[in-house]
């Protein structure tokens, strides 16, 4: 036989064993991939519940008590201006009763 021919068998022989060398790794690749990601889902899900778990168990009743103290400050604040209301009411009326009668500030609050 020519010898050009046998040297491209050969190179085709060659050509084809890289061909499938390389589909080989790149299904490889893939698969690595899909487990990268699977592992990667899994891992943010344990962030996350673990985050969740430590904010209902650890964070949570000082949020609970926080939320109280305010709710009793604001309750404080309202007791004031009605007491600040009454004073001043009666201040007004005791001892300058000659003295217009002012509106008190209204609040905005909600």
């Amino acid at each position: 036989m020519d010898p050009d021919i046998e040297e491209i068998k050969e190179m085709a022989k060659k050509a084809l064993a890289l061909a499938e060398d390389t589909n080989r790794t790149v299904h490889k690749l893939r698969h690595a991939a899909w487990w990268g990601f699977f592992f990667q889902m899994l891992w943010w899900g344990a962030v996350l519940g673990s985050s969740a778990f430590a904010y209902h168990y650890y964070v949570q009743p000082y949020v609970a008590n926080l939320q109280g103290l305010y709710s009793q400050v604001q309750t404080g604040t309202q007791q004031a201006q009605s007491l600040e209301k009454i004073v001043s009411d009666y201040v007004r009326s005791h001892f300058n009763p000659a003295a217009p009668q002012v509106p008190a500030a209204t609040s905005t609050q909600q």
